[in-house]
Order: C-alpha cells, then sequence, then structure tokens
C-alpha cells in the first residue's frame, strides 16, 4: 500500500519532469543567463589545480580548431552566446568531452578545463543520442561570458563529484502519517 501511494506520487513528477526535458528548444522561450557568484574576483569553483592549468595552457596553445565561425556568430554578445548554449549544451547529461586536438576527455576532465575560464564548449557531433562537445579557446574579452561558463561548469562539476556518494541521512513523515528514512527506503526497493 505504502509503495503504491508512493509510487503514484513519484510516477507523475517523473514523467512530467522527462517531458518538459523533451520539449523542443523551438517551443521554449530562452531564459535569462544565470546569476554568477564571483569570489575573490573570480566565479566560484575555478579550478587552480596545476594539472588543468598545465592542460589549459597546452590546449590553448593548439590551433587544430577553427573557432572563427563560431567566435563571431556565438560569442559576439552574451545573449547570442547564451542562446547557442542553452539550445545546444547540456552539461548535466551525458556527453563525449574533445579536447581542441581532437582526444576524447573524461567529462570531469572536459568540466575542470571548462572551470579555468579559457574555453567553451560546441556542439560537434550526436551518435546514440549522446552528443560530443568540443571544447573551443575563448577568445573573448567579454567576462560575463566567461564568469557564467565558469560558473555553469563549476556547478556541474559539483553533482558529477557527487555521483555514486551516499545520501545524508534523512527522516520525514508523508501526508499519510507514513514515515520514511534512508535505512527503510534502502531495504525496500520503491517498484
Amino acid at each position: 500500500m505504502r509503495k503504491t501511494i508512493l509510487a503514484s506520487i513519484l510516477i507523475p513528477l517523473f514523467i512530467g519532469s522527462k517531458a518538459q526535458r523533451n520539449e523542443s528548444s523551438e517551443s521554449r522561450s530562452i531564459p535569462s543567463p544565470p546569476g554568477v557568484m564571483l569570489k575573490n574576483g573570480r566565479a566560484a569553483g575555478y579550478n587552480d589545480d596545476n594539472y588543468i592549468s598545465a592542460l589549459a595552457t597546452e590546449y590553448k596553445s593548439e590551433k587544430k580548431v577553427d573557432t572563427s565561425l563560431y567566435k563571431v556568430e556565438i560569442l559576439k554578445d552574451l545573449n547570442s552566446w547564451w542562446t547557442y548554449t542553452y539550445q545546444n549544451i547540456n552539461l548535466y547529461q551525458d556527453f563525449i568531452g574533445i579536447a581542441p586536438n581532437s582526444k576524447p576527455l573524461s567529462k570531469r576532465t572536459f568540466l575542470q578545463l571548462l572551470t579555468t575560464g579559457e574555453f567553451y564548449p560546441i556542439k560537434t557531433d550526436i551518435k546514440n543520442n549522446v552528443p560530443y562537445y568540443t571544447l573551443c579557446p575563448l577568445y573573448s574579452d567579454n567576462k560575463e561570458i566567461q564568469n557564467t561558463i565558469i560558473q555553469l561548469a563549476s556547478d556541474e562539476l559539483f553533482y558529477y563529484n557527487m555521483e555514486g556518494k551516499e545520501l545524508p541521512t534523512y527522516k520525514f513523515e508523508d501526508l499519510a502519517g507514513y514515515k520514511y528514512d534512508n535505512v527503510i527506503l534502502k531495504e525496500r526497493s520503491l517498484f
């Protein structure tokens, strides 16, 4: 009975949220870019790791990715960049990251490189419903674009690092008076 009640609550929520995510980009209005939280003059989550900094320097010197079209069209202003990013880039989903030298990157390394503020992602391919994002050097003086990229990548890197970890301890009671906590739900399967 409890499973049925919980399932009747969770399934419509899941289906509704999935339907919202699957809307075509033409029917969605594009929201404003997220606000950026600055810390010491940098966007929060800026990656100071020496390995990533060295990798960013190496990739920034690569001249193999032609970014002229993207630089002109995507990076001409914050709204152009945000429209492109909102419609084409989803860092929360599974994707294949590609370095400027065309070598594959792990999702973590790709996100860490984005947090340097020296790159932006472009969608270059899609295979089996998995997008391929290529890092392009960010040759733009627009700090709003740079800081927003850093913030988006930092947020996703935080959530990516949480994957596979135990949920914190929780307890709650639903409207019907049934009690739930992480031990009860771990012992029983919802479906």
